[in-house]
């Protein structure tokens, strides 16, 4: 369990940091603020590839948490809702600190795009079926 917690740990700093990095502004005009912007969204190719990287950015949140609590044996549902609204406050703090960032906005929609590949990492775990490594000598087959 420990391997895996520090491992979902890790990896949520690394994610920080790259939620937090300054970035090409693809957002609101430069210097207009906007706190968690919501509103009409286009579907274009740019939307799609955001999507997607957010989804995909936290499947490993969403896989390695569940599996953590599962070697300590939580109950699967409480695992999943403990899962679910941790990666969406965490989320939630990541875009709020990204309105303070100039070259950075903040998305109500990247926060559910976060959330739910949070949501897909867990159905993974559930998928797995197996209980992952406790130990420091095995590894993720």
């Amino acid at each position: 369990m420990r391997i895996v917690l520090a491992g979902g740990l890790i990896y949520v700093a690394l994610l920080a940091a790259l939620l937090l990095a300054p970035m090409k502004q693809t957002g609101p005009r430069p210097g207009e603020r906007v706190f968690l912007m919501s509103g009409h969204v286009t579907l274009s190719r740019r939307f799609v590839r955001d999507g997607t990287l957010n989804v995909l950015a936290f499947v490993p949140v969403g896989f390695l948490f569940a599996a953590a609590l599962r070697t300590r044996g939580a109950p699967r549902l409480g695992r999943a809702a403990a899962v679910v609204v941790g990666a969406a406050a965490f989320s939630l703090t990541a875009e709020s600190a990204q309105y303070l960032l100039p070259s950075r906005y903040s998305s109500l929609l990247d926060v559910a795009w976060n959330t739910t590949g949070a949501a897909l990492g867990i159905l993974l775990d559930l998928a797995r079926g197996s209980t992952l490594p406790t130990g420091g000598r095995e590894f993720l087959p």
